[in-house]
């Protein structure tokens, strides 16, 4: 039987949708109306059912983006995919944002790259992890100031990609780093490693499963 997955993606201003059957995304649709995804993610979960020719009863999990990212996004994502999982019974997965970020930097990434998507922390500071051009994480997600961020690129001397939505703080570094504007905050981008964790029984707990805040 196929592993049909539901992704939503909420952690930042986008708010992103896909069915997926497999590695084969069936549908996917988004909104970039900042402020809006407590009204507009039922929507595109239900237009995301039709343009895919499924139902909630076709689905075998529901994956949604754990952060870091916003607050209020990440409460909305996780509580409309909680409220699937338990009127349907389905299992909840949960994923990284910035390793999804990873997976679709992956496509522009040259060899012996550092791959950094970012997300905006307020102020100079950036939610971060570094990957290897397979999405590997190679340090863990944490939260730093730009100056930081570059100094440890520095001492890792590698070519790093910078991707996300705290880019612009990184202008200033251009000699260490390539700003990526590709969007890489994407729904699709949830699904291998979503089927990943599928198949390796990696479920989290509907009743105390919580978003990933770094700050």
């Amino acid at each position: 039987m196929s592993t049909i997955l539901l992704c939503i993606e909420t952690a930042t201003p986008v708010c992103s949708v896909c069915i997926s059957e497999e590695q084969t995304i069936l549908a996917k649709v988004e909104s970039v109306e900042p402020n809006n995804h407590a009204k507009i993610l039922a929507v595109l979960i239900q237009k995301a059912l039709l343009l895919a020719q499924k139902k909630i009863a076709d689905l075998t999990a529901i994956c949604v983006s754990e952060g870091p990212g916003s607050y209020t996004g990440l409460r909305i994502g996780f509580a409309t995919a909680k409220g699937i999982c338990y009127a349907a019974n389905l299992p909840l997965i949960l994923v990284p944002t910035l390793q999804a970020m990873a997976i679709g930097m992956k496509p522009n990434a040259k060899d012996g790259f550092v791959l950094c998507p970012v997300l905006d922390a307020r102020r100079n500071d950036v939610y971060f992890s570094f990957f290897n051009t397979n999405a590997e994480e190679i340090t863990p997600h944490n939260c730093k100031s730009v100056d930081e961020v570059n100094g440890l690129l520095l001492q890792m001397q590698s070519k790093a990609i910078v991707a996300g939505t705290g880019t612009n703080k990184f202008e200033m570094f251009l000699d260490s780093v390539i700003i990526s504007n590709e969007n890489v905050i994407d729904a699709q981008n949830i699904v291998s490693i979503g089927l990943e964790k599928f198949k390796n029984n990696q479920f989290a707990d509907l009743a105390y499963s919580e978003p990933v805040y770094r700050k």
